[in-house]
């Protein structure tokens, strides 16, 4: 394993960054949030959350099917299969996850002012930026097993750095 030294160390430092930024975005964003925000603000977005767990949901279960066959791919160097693999997923998931989205926010709506108090209205537009995230989280999900597959998981702990910084 002494040759390969420097390539399980740049994978190892990249794979842990890419978790840690991995969780600054995630449940971090409620910590970040509750020591800037009110706490009327934060149980706004704590509702948007709950109404958009399902998507998080579905993201678990595709990446739990797709991400072997993607790392299959890469490891037998089917490149040709492998864009194949990925038009089809972006294509796919841009498709039906749009109408997902647009189902869910139209629920979501539905829910928010049918069924609940007046002031739960105030949560429409966090439930909204909410769904878009997972909405593109969904399409893009399959760049991190790309990522560690063809190294270049460097790249994947970049984009994951600005994203912690824009939360």
């Amino acid at each position: 394993l002494g040759a390969y030294r420097q390539e399980l160390v740049n994978c190892f430092v990249n794979s842990n960054l890419s978790g840690y930024f991995k969780f600054a975005i995630s449940p971090g964003d409620v910590f970040l949030l509750g020591l800037f925000a009110s706490p009327s603000q934060l149980a706004l977005y704590g509702l948007g959350k709950q109404l958009t767990a399902p998507l998080g949901i579905l993201q678990t279960n595709i990446q739990t099917a797709i991400t072997p066959e993607l790392m299959s791919l890469a490891a037998k160097r089917k490149f040709d299969q492998l864009k194949r693999l990925l038009k089809q997923y972006l294509g796919w998931t841009f498709g039906f996850g749009s109408l997902l989205l647009i189902g869910i926010v139209l629920l979501g709506y539905l829910l928010i002012v049918g069924f609940l108090q007046p002031e739960y209205v105030a949560a429409l537009p966090v439930f909204y930026l909410l769904s878009i995230a997972a909405w593109l989280m969904l399409v893009f999900l399959i760049f991190r097993p790309l990522a560690v597959s063809l190294d270049l998981l460097k790249w994947h702990t970049l984009v994951l750095l600005i994203s912690a910084g824009l939360v």
